[in-house]
């Protein structure tokens, strides 16, 4: 059960799901929407799959509510951002966040990643270049320094991620209280909407503790992750 005065928001795959949720706020995702939580958190910022493609043909065949955020994969080494935004934003997308993303991740996996140039300092400036062109822009983070950095960016909102799940559950419970924690510090200092991504691996810690007034991003029926 949602926290008293926290909102409900969706991930969804597609517009139209997005339509059938409003006026509830919405994650555009159409490739992690459909996939486990746990996979799709480590292997969406890799060029795996082509998530930005995804998001490119769902705008297409319908263009997202005005106020959904369309999750805009910075790593893509197929396609130059400039071209992506004007796409997107030709069909009808209004507001980018950098989704999915590196933030959660750490230790050697994360460390092999940022030498690989993917950084969570390029979705920042994926994010920069896209509020420069027009759109209103959401940042994930997943850490305090990493709410900083976002912060100095001045975004519309804020997502904050719990991150990657583990099998202890001391440690998932530490997790799920730093994340409220964050969410209540983030919604503090920007002074504008966050939201909180539920996912399951934490919702047994996440549950009932959400701040008031933060959206609480869920899965919808028939996703299974993100």
């Amino acid at each position: 059960m949602v926290s008293p005065g926290a909102h409900d928001g969706w991930l969804v795959g597609s517009s139209a799901d997005a339509v059938a949720h409003s006026p509830a706020p919405c994650l555009l995702s159409p490739l992690t929407a459909g996939l486990d939580p746990h996979l799709a958190t480590m292997a969406c910022v890799l060029p795996v799959g082509d998530v930005n493609g995804s998001l490119r043909d769902a705008a297409a065949a319908q263009p997202p509510p005005d106020g959904t955020l369309a999750g805009v994969l910075a790593h893509d080494p197929f396609r130059r951002t400039g071209d992506l935004l004007a796409e997107l934003g030709a069909r009808g997308v209004h507001s980018i966040v950098n989704w999915p993303s590196v933030a959660p991740l750490s230790g050697e996996l994360a460390a092999a990643l940022e030498h690989s140039g993917f950084t969570y300092q390029r979705e920042i400036d994926l994010l920069r270049e896209a509020r420069a062109g027009g759109f209103r822009v959401a940042a994930v983070v997943h850490t305090r320094d990493q709410l900083q950095v976002a912060l100095e960016l001045g975004p519309d909102r804020i997502v904050v991620t719990p991150g990657l799940t583990t099998a202890d559950a001391r440690e998932r419970r530490r997790q799920g209280e730093a994340t409220t924690a964050l969410a209540r510090s983030a919604q503090q200092r920007s002074g504008n909407p966050v939201w909180l991504h539920l996912h399951p691996g934490f919702a047994e810690w996440l549950e009932g503790s959400v701040p008031a007034g933060v959206v609480v991003l869920r899965h919808a029926a028939g996703s299974s992750g993100a």
